[in-house]
């Protein structure tokens, strides 16, 4: 999860991923810069005609007020809902019938977050996971009783006091709506962690996971990554290979193919980020492979890829339809399957000042369309709900 802003890219959500560090700046401290304001997650609403997503104001990380809000396709008709004082929200994903949103949400100077729903219509917002314990990344299950996230170890609650601890790595949790239990889907303490998704079979999710870290260091005591042995152990097998899809009962902590041996620490060819398609064999995923004239890497060549019947297919270039010569950025997959969502900044040429935006493209890569995002009236709603205070 990457953060689109006007002007610098952001590192806020990033920060939340990259679980080997500190986890001050996910609930908004001050230990960071001052940020533009940003774009942190984006959906497609399930009729594919709006755009929800979760909006950061520009300041600092303590200062900035987050809130989910949803606008047409050409920018108009923008709706920002209502949400509790003092916490942060960040858009999960629709539930199946399309009234509902899981979020995550978080409190001022604190590090555990809750995991919520909110009504699209009341703008009621329930408390689902309220325990003391930092999660993200939410989803929900294909027939809706169910909600697959990740969450930390092992995370300091009180970032005042206990900000330069470190969480050891993050795991794959199930929570039963009915009865509110949850469940621990794996136990392997990933470094880095990418969203979790049901496939439509129901009792098999798919997720990004890198460096197992229970697997690798120990489960009593694991220790960040140092020198050699990180080459040794696990990185000259997988490096930027995280794609894992695995069922409730058997699990496994190795990426399900590799999209490239890796020749170098230089080349820095992944595969990243799953997203299961229509069908239970079928799955989109992110990765760099490939050559645009001599460049080879995240930012030239980031693209859309298929695997089906075990075979891996690039289906277009984020630069195809961005227009832009680099990309940073990810792709989510509309409800009915039929559009993806991309959300990235680059250049439109070299040298030229940075641009961020949203594009819809259907999954054949036709009828390309770029979605405006009206940052003057986000701010403004944003400032005014500030001072309602």
């Amino acid at each position: 999860m990457k953060v689109l802003t006007r002007g610098a890219y952001g590192i806020w959500a990033a920060a939340c991923l990259l679980m080997a560090l500190s986890l001050a700046g996910c609930a908004g401290t001050a230990t960071e810069a001052a940020q533009k304001a940003g774009i942190v997650t984006a959906l497609l609403f399930p009729a594919n005609d709006r755009v929800l997503a979760t909006y950061c104001n520009a300041g600092l990380a303590e200062h900035r007020r987050c809130q989910v809000a949803a606008w047409d396709l050409d920018g108009a008709n923008l709706k920002v809902y209502r949400k509790p004082e003092g916490h942060f929200w960040t858009v999960g994903g629709f539930s199946p019938n399309g009234r509902e949103v899981v979020l995550e949400i978080a409190e001022s100077r604190r590090l555990s977050t809750k995991l919520a729903i909110l009504n699209l219509q009341s703008e009621r917002v329930r408390i689902v996971e309220g325990s003391d314990s930092y999660k993200f990344l939410p989803s929900y299950h294909p027939k809706g009783g169910k909600l697959i996230f990740a969450k930390a170890v092992d995370a300091p609650d009180d970032i005042l006091t206990k900000r330069n601890e470190i969480a050891h790595g993050s795991d794959i949790h199930t929570l039963d709506l009915a009865t509110g239990e949850t469940t621990a889907l794996t136990d392997y303490g990933f470094a880095i962690i990418e969203t979790p998704y049901y496939t439509g079979r129901g009792d098999e999710f798919v997720y990004g996971g890198y460096d197992p870290w229970k697997v690798l260091y120990g489960a009593k005591s694991p220790k960040p990554i140092k020198g050699r042995k990180f080459f040794e152990r696990y990185d000259d097998l997988y490096w930027g290979n995280t794609v894992i899809s695995v069922n409730e009962v058997k699990n496994d902590w190795r990426p399900d193919f590799l999209i490239k041996k890796r020749p170098s620490s230089l080349s820095g060819i992944y595969a990243r980020y799953p997203v299961p398609a229509e069908k239970d064999s079928k799955l989109y995923f992110q990765s760099n492979k490939g050559e645009i004239g001599q460049y080879e890497d995240a930012n030239y060549s980031t693209a859309i890829w298929v695997r089906e019947n075990q075979q891996n297919r690039r289906l277009l270039y984020f630069g195809k339809i961005t227009g832009m010569v680099r990309n940073r950025g990810r792709f989510n997959l509309s409800q009915d399957k039929a559009f993806f969502l991309i959300h990235s900044r680059g250049l439109t040429e070299v040298g030229a000042k940075p641009d961020a935006g949203l594009w819809r493209v259907t999954v054949d890569g036709v009828d390309p369309r770029r979605i405006p995002i009206p940052w003057d009236r986000l701010a403004a709603v944003t400032a005014a709900k500030a001072v309602k205070k």
